[in-house]
């Protein structure tokens, strides 16, 4: 049915449509306009266990070109659904069972400390309404999930939900790879595919083909912990098969750094006893690297290259240029890195990026909200060790969490809502299912010694009568 549609609507074409971002101005089509309505409908009346399920919908299907300006301010699809899941959550007093916990909090100080060292860079109205309305989709998207995913049965539910949906994308992809015409262009997204050394770079209703695979790349972890559920084997075998192909088709070295970062990271489970061993021997390894090689250690970014016309030099150069001029971003960021180098004004690393628009504040707090996500993770695993299916899928969301943390040397999501909408699941899942924050001990007070004299004094108290 929605492939019929596409094809029956792709006469209804804004002019300029796939070759420009339209920001500033409506660009809506019809389909558009009814699809978004009914999942907006959708995320006010469906239960709570599926409540999520719209914005997956809406991150395949629906490009960013897809937009509605009221008043100057661009909504686009996803923040139109933020909207009404805001709006839903306080008409169902669901908010009332969200449990704040402390990532939330680094969560929610990273996003404001960014969007106000932003605003005082830039102290003008446009930028300040454009920055606002970035910590409205980060800020938004990531409390709406913590809000509504709070069992195990509700990850399952959103990780068999994509499975169901990934042999329709794939079926697109392999289209837009044939025809080199993206289905997805009467939309808004690239009416072309890109071609790079005579190869196809799919990318679907996504802004690029790097993003399209590494959302995907993301999801592999989740959907292979499904293998270990009663009656999910199928599952788990189809839809890592589905992952694979598209992932493939987006010819890009990011997502496949993503995928084998997920197949380390699920063999890893049999070295889950010995985890910090793992992490300091990784880091002195770094270490010594750094100091018996000619160029510095991250020079190691350039060399992974899985796919012809990869740009990883381009990608070492823009860290080696952010920690050589760190005192030009430190305090609260830069508005341009476009004198950094050839190509540096566009940030594709999301640490750098994070320093760049927020300073090293920011960038602090994104790094301290990502430890304490792993920090979760490792609990959770832990509490649910003899329960098989749960602790594949803890695993599962924290292995997710470390291949998008490898992938973000490579891509930067903050500015793609599309690709947020994974990652603030992932956290927003272990925020609701890892056991709560320790208190931290209370030291006993020590007893003072007692002179003999008030030993004396308290037996000669006579004991007090109780009255009648």
């Amino acid at each position: 049915m929605i492939a019929f549609s596409l094809a029956f609507l792709q006469h209804y074409e804004k002019e300029g449509f796939g070759t420009a971002a339209h920001h500033g101005q409506t660009t809506i089509h019809p389909l558009a306009l009814l699809g978004i309505a009914a999942l907006c409908a959708m995320v006010l009346s469906v239960k709570r266990n599926k409540a999520v399920y719209p914005f997956i919908l809406a991150t395949v299907f629906l490009p960013a070109a897809q937009r509605l300006v009221i008043a100057g301010a661009d909504f686009s699809m996803l923040r139109l659904l933020i909207l009404a899941g805001m709006a839903r959550v306080f008409m169902k007093n669901e908010v009332a069972g969200l449990r704040w916990r402390k990532l939330d909090t680094l969560v929610t100080s990273w996003c404001l400390v960014s969007a106000a060292a932003y605003i005082v860079l830039w102290g003008n109205v446009s930028q300040l309404v454009f920055r606002v309305g970035q910590l409205y989709d980060v800020l938004g998207m990531y409390l709406y999930f913590r809000i509504v995913v709070r069992t195990w049965g509700d990850v399952e539910g959103v990780v068999r939900f994509t499975i169901k949906l990934m042999p329709l994308l794939l079926v697109l992809f392999f289209i837009e790879k044939n025809t080199g015409k993206n289905p997805f262009h009467f939309l808004g997204a690239n009416e072309w595919a890109a071609v790079r050394h005579g190869e196809v770079r799919v990318q679907g209703a996504f802004p690029h083909a790097i993003l399209a695979g590494t959302y995907f790349a993301a999801f592999m972890p989740l959907v292979a912990a499904r293998y270990f559920r009663r009656g999910g084997k199928l599952d788990a075998m189809v839809g890592a098969g589905l992952v694979l192909g598209m992932v493939y088709l987006c010819r890009s070295s990011t997502p496949l750094v993503g995928v084998t970062a997920a197949f380390i990271g699920l063999v890893g489970w049999r070295f889950r006893r010995h985890m910090r061993t793992i992490r300091w021997s990784t880091l002195g390894i770094l270490v010594v690297l750094h100091i018996v090689m000619k160029a510095p250690v991250w020079h190691l970014i350039s060399r992974m290259s899985f796919s012809r016309g990869s740009t990883s030099y381009h990608r070492f150069l823009l860290i080696d240029n952010a920690i050589r001029r760190f005192g030009e971003w430190m305090v609260i960021g830069i508005k341009d890195t476009a004198h950094w180098g050839h190509a540096q004004g566009d940030l594709t690393n999301q640490y750098v990026r994070e320093g760049a628009r927020g300073g090293f504040l920011a960038l602090v707090l994104f790094v301290w909200a990502l430890w304490e996500a792993f920090k979760l993770a490792g609990r959770l695993w832990r509490q649910v060790e003899r329960n098989k299916a749960q602790r594949a899928l803890a695993w599962g969301l924290g292995v997710s969490l470390f291949a998008q943390a490898l992938m973000f040397l490579s891509i930067s999501i903050t500015h793609s809502q599309q690709n947020m909408s994974i990652f603030f699941f992932v956290l927003a899942s272990l925020g609701c299912l890892a056991p709560r924050d320790r208190a931290p001990k209370r030291r006993k007070a020590k007893a003072r010694p007692r002179s003999s004299g008030q030993k004396r004094e308290r037996r000669s108290t006579p004991p007090q009568v109780r009255a009648a």
